[in-house]
């Protein structure tokens, strides 16, 4: 029998991702595991895409090259990430649940799959559960597959979960 310890599981906070929860949270309690969910903020979308409002500066800048400023910024764009990762996962599941099991919420920003690789190794993973986004063979084409991606630098194995998949309790 395989030992499983530690599950990763990343939410893009939408509902393709429950899937994927639902199974690492149902393999957790099979395997008494600890389970990591992590949400990774795109770092370079947040800082080119959004800028200060402009009645708080003579000439609006995007965050990056505003120094120190925008590390604020990005800090305050963390929290509200962490209350968005919270607010979805109540929305969604009995939070005295996730409590009462040993249920990990994390927020990371910088490159996605790399984001989530890290999060494994650091926290030493024996296995990552994603959900696919169900994007057919000519999305993944044009923009590639996240659960690829992860899986050819992963420390552990991968399994990806179809987003219609039904988890019994």
């Amino acid at each position: 029998m395989i030992k499983i310890k530690k599950i990763l599981v990343p939410t893009d906070l939408r509902e393709q991702s429950l899937a994927g929860i639902k199974y690492a949270l149902s393999l957790a309690r099979d395997h008494d595991a600890e389970v990591l969910i992590v949400h990774v903020v795109d770092e370079e979308r947040i800082t080119t895409t959004v800028r200060l409002p402009e009645e708080e500066m003579l000439f609006p800048r995007e965050w990056l090259s505003m120094g120190e400023g925008s590390r604020c910024f990005l800090d305050i764009e963390l929290k509200e990430k962490r209350l968005d990762l919270y607010a979805f996962l109540s929305g969604h599941f009995d939070l005295q649940e996730l409590k009462a099991g040993r249920v990990t919420r994390l927020v990371r920003m910088g490159d996605v799959a790399q984001e989530i690789v890290s999060v494994a190794v650091e926290e030493h993973c024996d296995l990552i559960v994603m959900a696919s986004r169900g994007q057919g063979w000519l999305g993944r084409i044009l923009s590639g597959s996240m659960s690829e991606e992860v899986a050819r630098k992963a420390p552990c194995p991968v399994l990806t979960i179809q987003p219609s998949a039904v988890v019994q309790d």
